[in-house]
């Protein structure tokens, strides 16, 4: 899914751009994201801009199947959509 392989460095500029987040909870979440170290946080994020994206395309519905579905090729791609 695109939003999930987006560059670390534009998380939270897409989350500003397209999503109906309030200002300062993305805000909060760009202050955690500079004292986070590894991976985990900022794929948190990038899994929280997609859901995001989606549910205002497609509504909620459609989530667990997305999530089930991302899920089994993270797992089994090492982390990146891309391979």
């Amino acid at each position: 899914q695109f939003w999930r392989n987006s560059a670390d460095a534009d998380v939270i500029r897409f989350m500003k751009l397209f999503t109906e987040l309030e200002l300062s909870e993305i805000e909060e979440m760009a202050g955690q994201l500079a004292t986070e170290t590894g991976p985990t946080f900022v794929n948190a994020l990038k899994r929280r801009l997609a859901d995001e994206c989606t549910t205002l395309l497609h509504g909620a519905d459609c989530l667990p199947a997305i999530h089930e579905t991302a899920d089994s090729l993270f797992k089994n791609k090492g982390g990146n959509l891309a391979d």
